[in-house]
């Protein structure tokens, strides 16, 4: 009986010191993604600060464009509608036209 008690204690004895091995290096894995992870949040805040402004300047731009856009089609509009008027006005047909533009 006394042996399997030294013998338990023998494969005790290393298992005890590589489970300290484990926990320490446990312990230093969590304090480098500790320190990983305070440096981290501050970049991830700026990051999404520059998407926020990045989203609020193409949001501008897009608004811009529309409003040009929409401009433009307003005077096309306009120009073709005019044109139409001034055919109807002067009563001419598509072929008199092109006739008095060929000479």
């Amino acid at each position: 009986m006394q042996s399997l008690v030294r013998n338990v204690d023998a494969q005790v004895k290393p298992l005890s010191a590589g489970l300290s091995d484990t926990i320490r290096d446990t312990q230093k894995l969590v304090r480098n993604a500790d320190s990983q992870m305070a440096s981290l949040g501050p970049n991830l805040n700026e990051a999404i600060g520059d998407g926020r402004k990045l989203i609020r300047n193409i949001d501008g731009s897009v608004e811009s464009l529309k409003v040009k856009l929409d401009g433009t089609l307003t005077t096309a509009t306009a120009a073709l509608e005019e044109a139409r008027k001034l055919v109807q006005d002067l009563g001419l047909q598509p072929e008199r036209i092109q006739r008095s533009c060929t000479g």
